[in-house]
């Protein structure tokens, strides 16, 4: 009985204090990241340890992320690691390009889609072993995008003053950057990012404290202060980087060539500004500005160069008001919507070829004529409708007014009879008139003002009413007219 006994006080002993641990640990957020190029850098999201002793956070400690306005919580992230007293704890969502950018080692890559690869406009909390929220960022089911805890293309720094979890978001907490104008604006790694380093860290009062670099990678290993990093021109601590290009401080021009877009307007027409941008780096989406084409001779041929780096695909899309159509680009084009358009730039400048709107191809020659087959003067060689298009509707049929009201108020209506012995299509005839009188016989002060796309039956009558005529007219209506007359004008059946 003793031994039963003294088992029980240890697990008991335990469990108190592991939780006594958890509670008395004060781990919290104190960045999140979506830098402007976050395609070649990757996010990341930084915990930082504020108590005496090291925190042991494979336990069932968490990073979890509500999406947009998403009610629901993702699946939780749990975290492998421990995080020193006074330390910081980095988890990325790619680890390979966080070393790249940095220089330094994230502690846990946990891939993408997950709390570390936000797009800034998420909301993010950090759990305890418990499963509950230790740490708040944002607003769950509210959409980040405008809002006090939008981060996009920037960063999320928690204030130094800031230096207690909380469960509950609290905006004046925190520093925002952002690309919709919050802070310093957008933000590009690694120049705008201070991974495992904290305003608030360290202010404890205690001012003899002095850190120590102990990374043997470092070029201060052993000195007081910050680890400081050789640059790519070995200065200590610099801020030199390499371009794309693999050039030390270059400006990516070493290994890009001007490549000319030219698209042809003169027979779909410009609606306003006709654009281009480069939507897709290698298959990844990646979307640069909008650019305004040039249509310097007003050929409706309009023109944009931009300078893009060799060797590398780029889809690139035209935009007049709208995107164009994939359905006529065939295999010239891909994508989502079928009207990503493709570059491969080589090692020299180059001219595309010109391509009508919404085609693969050059623009046909303009030919204005009749484009309609149906058409008696139909012109085969037509690419513009110039509208010239006459057509052969035969003998009209023995159609005839056989009732025309002008009632009060706007009670009016008139009856088409069909006195043939079939049922006639309506869509050849029209009902033409003039106001009062007609100047000149035959001349319409409004030609063909009302349309039909309806049949008629033999011996039966087709009604055109007022919108507000009576419910005892309306029920005999088959459609409306607004401009009917007040009794003294010229309808005809034309």
């Amino acid at each position: 009985m003793k031994s039963h006994c003294l088992i029980k006080s240890i697990i008991k002993f335990l469990t108190l204090s592991v939780i006594s641990s958890f509670l008395l640990a004060d781990v919290f957020i104190t960045e999140l990241t979506d830098p402007q190029n976050s395609s070649d850098a990757g996010r990341y999201v930084e915990l930082y340890n504020s108590g005496d002793s090291a925190v042991d956070l494979s336990i069932g400690w968490a990073l979890t992320r509500w999406t947009n306005a998403g009610t629901d919580p993702q699946s939780p992230k749990y975290l492998t690691g421990t995080i020193d007293a006074g330390g910081f704890y980095i988890v990325c969502n790619n680890a390979d390009k966080y070393n790249t950018t940095y220089g330094l080692d994230c502690d846990q890559d946990i891939g993408a889609g997950g709390p570390a690869d936000s797009n800034g406009d998420d909301n993010m909390a950090l759990l305890g072993p418990d499963g509950s929220i230790v740490d708040m960022f944002g607003v769950p089911g509210e959409d980040g995008s405008g809002t006090g805890h939008e981060f996009e293309d920037g960063r999320a720094e928690r204030a130094a003053d800031n230096t207690t979890a909380s469960a509950t978001w609290d905006a004046s907490g925190w520093n925002i950057d952002n690309d919709s104008g919050g802070g310093d604006g957008n933000q590009y790694a690694p120049e705008g990012f201070d991974p495992a380093s904290w305003i608030g860290a360290g202010d404890d009062g205690d001012d003899d404290v002095v850190a120590t670099c102990e990374d043997d990678t470092a070029c201060n290993t052993g000195d007081e202060g910050d680890c400081l990093y050789n640059d790519c021109a070995g200065v200590c601590g610099g801020s030199a980087s390499e371009d794309v290009c693999g050039v030390c401080d270059g400006d990516n021009s070493t290994c890009s060539v001007n490549v000319t877009f030219s698209v042809d307007m003169s027979i779909e027409g410009a609606s306003g500004d006709v654009k281009v941008r480069t939507s897709t780096i290698d298959g990844s989406y990646s979307p640069s500005d909008w650019y305004t084409m040039d249509d310097s001779d007003g050929d409706l041929v309009y023109t944009y160069t931009l300078s893009l780096l060799s060797g590398v695909e780029y889809g690139y899309n035209f935009n007049d008001g709208g995107y164009e159509s994939g359905s006529g680009l065939g295999d010239c084009a891909g994508g989502n919507y079928g009207n990503d358009r493709y570059v491969t730039p080589g090692d020299s400048d180059v001219v595309l070829d010109t391509v009508c709107w919404e085609s693969c191809e050059a623009c046909a020659a303009v030919v204005e004529g009749c484009t309609d087959s149906a058409a008696t003067n139909y012109d085969e060689t037509a690419t513009v409708d110039d509208g010239t298009c006459e057509y052969d509707l035969g003998e009209p049929d023995n159609l005839f007014f056989s009732e025309y009201a002008e009632g009060s108020s706007n009670n009016k209506y008139l009856e088409i009879y069909n006195a043939t012995d079939g049922d006639v299509d309506l869509s050849g005839y029209s009902l033409s008139s003039c106001s009062n009188g007609c100047n000149d016989p035959g001349q319409w002060d409004y030609p063909d003002n009302v349309t039909f796309s309806a049949t008629v039956a033999s011996g039966d009558v087709y009604v055109v009413c007022h919108q507000s005529a009576s419910d005892e007219i309306a029920a005999e209506c088959d459609q409306t007219f607004t401009y009917l007359s007040n009794g003294d004008d010229v309808f005809a059946l034309t």
